[in-house]
């Protein structure tokens, strides 16, 4: 009986660590636009929404959605974002702040984790795939040159879209 209910804990704790990664991934990803955008144009005007779905938490600069997946970085209002290279600063925010992530992500795979106190070796090794792995994926969708088809970001462009159009702008603002 111990052996079975220590098992569904551990699959309670795997979901809500699933569902903790997705949150965290796709607010570092919006934080990296708003970093990006902050250090081009020193404007504080921003805010942020992660997930989509019914809406449990907002405050000034944040909304957070029940399903993680998705996000929107909103910057206010700002006559410098017409200028090429403070529109690419804030686009190109978003998918370095996930390489950034990423990047530890990988290496910890490659490092054999150990037994902790709270989680099984396996389990530890489930949970550093997945967030590898849906980074990953965070990064690839949002580079890739498309429109969103679905969710939070519906009839939108990715970063990756919006980057090209900017790099293929011929105007003197750079």
């Amino acid at each position: 009986m111990k052996i079975v209910l220590a098992y569904i804990i551990e699959i309670i704790l795997y979901i809500i660590i699933v569902w903790l990664i997705g949150y965290i991934s796709v607010l570092i990803h919006e934080t990296g636009h708003a970093i990006g955008f902050m250090c081009a144009t020193k404007s504080r005007d921003w805010r942020i929404t992660i997930g989509s779905g019914r809406k449990i938490l907002e405050s000034k600069r944040f909304t957070v959605n029940l399903l993680p997946f998705g996000g929107l970085f909103k910057p206010g209002y700002n006559g410098q974002m017409s200028i090429k290279r403070n529109k690419l600063s804030m686009l190109a925010g978003g998918p370095l702040a996930t390489l950034l992530l990423l990047i530890p992500l990988i290496l910890l795979r490659i490092v054999k984790p150990g037994e902790t106190d709270i989680v099984s070796a396996g389990m530890l090794k489930r949970i550093i795939g997945f967030a590898s792995e849906y980074n990953l994926v965070l990064l690839v969708v949002t580079v890739l040159p498309f429109s969103y088809p679905f969710g939070v970001n519906k009839g939108m462009e990715s970063d990756g879209l919006q980057i090209w159009r900017q790099l293929k702008r011929n105007d003197r603002d750079k």
